[in-house]
């Protein structure tokens, strides 16, 4: 994952390699809490806040993004990629972990 991390060379960065927009993680797989996360080429600080969950903060950003974009140039067609985490251990919140039976849950 050196490719697309901090230490990789800024031209394998989403943004020098034709995304426009690009917020999320470098890498794989990240804390769904306390993810580091990159508006395009800035690492930007996610809050200090017990509810935030990065899929929502993606999310809302997305839907930010779509709307800014078409009031712009409603006529233009664009593409969003929104790719959520796969494992599911990293991307449960709070509220469904403290749901599960007793020893349903390793983490």
């Amino acid at each position: 994952m050196w490719e697309i991390s901090p230490s990789a060379p800024l031209t394998r960065w989403p943004n020098l390699k034709g995304s426009d927009e690009f917020y999320g993680p470098l890498g794989g797989s990240k804390n769904q809490w306390t993810p580091g996360v990159y508006h395009n080429l800035n690492r930007i600080e996610t809050p200090d806040d017990p509810d935030y969950h990065f899929m929502n903060d993606m999310a809302t950003h997305a839907i930010n993004w779509i709307r800014f974009q078409q009031s712009l140039t409603p006529d233009k067609p664009f593409f969003t990629y929104l790719a959520f985490c796969g494992n599911m251990k990293l991307i449960w919140n709070r509220t469904w972990l403290s749901a599960a039976p007793s020893g349903c849950v390793e983490l």
